[in-house]
């Protein structure tokens, strides 16, 4: 109960610090008035956005891409990682093609996505998966690799079967690991859709909404619909979080 009371304290008063900052800057910054609405004119427009359908339908319609598209990842992604991280020779083949194709920013990539699989839901989850799959490669071959060898070893020598090492030490040693790349990757995940949303288009989607309120010049929406993907983010995050220190705690035992 206190811990939540805590918590609401503290986002009630970083609220109204961030409420501060934006009115000051409209104030006393160099900006034109008309571009930056009041924090007033924004909550205002964030609770009649909420209050809508169509919003609730773009939440759904973002969400799916989002999961579609990290699941994918983490079923690829985290038997690719282990398999890498069990043949070295593999590795020193696989681990700079990762390298590289991490060092290439993904929105350099959308012409590719367009023109391979268009511009309906195949080209945006495409896009999200290929940003989050190499995270997690990443993070699960690092997981493998970080096992302790002497739980590994004493497994050994108490006769266990290698599924019994595989599955109840080696597996546990590398899930904080794995957990961690979720994390990361689903923070580009939510990049990514609200990027694609908004250049490739979408029926439905935040993204497709904030650039429809920016097209119009409806910028107390536009502010609205960046504040909701903030939370999202946030949110998304704060349950992957969970999620990790669930297994942390579990792994410790």
């Amino acid at each position: 109960m206190r811990k939540t009371l805590k918590t609401i304290l503290i986002f009630f008063f970083l609220s109204l610090l961030l409420v501060v900052i934006w009115e000051s800057i409209r104030y006393f910054g160099d900006f034109k008035r008309e571009l930056l609405p009041s924090s007033k004119e924004i909550i205002f427009s964030l609770f009649k956005i909420l209050g809508t359908n169509k919003f609730w339908i773009d939440l759904l319609s973002s969400l799916e891409r989002i999961f579609v598209g990290l699941f994918l990842s983490c079923i690829i992604g985290i038997p690719l990682g282990f398999f890498v991280s069990s043949n070295k020779y593999v590795k020193i083949v696989v681990e700079p093609t990762i390298d590289f194709l991490r060092s290439i920013p993904i929105t350099a990539l959308y012409p590719v996505f367009v023109l391979t699989l268009g511009i309906n839901n195949q080209g945006k989850i495409g896009m999200i998966f290929l940003g989050c799959v190499l995270i997690i490669m990443l993070h699960t071959i690092i997981g493998f690799e970080n096992k302790n060898k002497q739980r590994h070893l004493i497994g050994k020598l108490y006769g266990a079967s290698n599924s019994f090492i595989f599955f109840k030490i080696i597996i546990p040693e590398a899930l904080p690991n794995i957990a961690t790349g979720v994390r990361v990757a689903i923070g580009y995940a939510l990049i990514i859709s609200t990027l694609t949303e908004m250049f490739m288009g979408a029926a439905n989607g935040i993204g497709q909404s904030l650039m429809e309120s920016y097209s119009i010049y409806n910028l107390s929406n536009m502010y609205a619909y960046i504040v909701i993907l903030g939370c999202l983010g946030y949110l998304l995050n704060r349950i992957v979080f969970k999620f990790e220190n669930r297994i942390s705690e579990w792994k410790q035992r």
